[in-house]
């Protein structure tokens, strides 16, 4: 797997499993200095794959889940 794929990987574990969304003191790039990733990488990637941007995802989390 090449190194932004295991990082896309790594994101969505951490947005399903680690709930790391609740955590609004996060925004996407703090998400990505904790992976170890490239903010700007993992953004691409993101975007490749899902059609939205890395804090647009953690936005639309935070929009669906708002009391948690």
């Amino acid at each position: 797997m090449e190194k932004t794929g295991k990082y896309f990987a790594a994101f969505g574990r951490a947005m399903d499993e680690k709930e790391v969304w609740k955590d609004r003191s996060l925004d996407f790039e703090g998400i990505c200095r904790s992976l170890g990733a490239d903010p700007a990488s993992l953004d691409r990637e993101v975007f490749d794959e899902l059609g939205f941007r890395g804090q647009q995802v953690l936005d639309l989390y935070r929009g669906l889940f708002p009391n948690k």
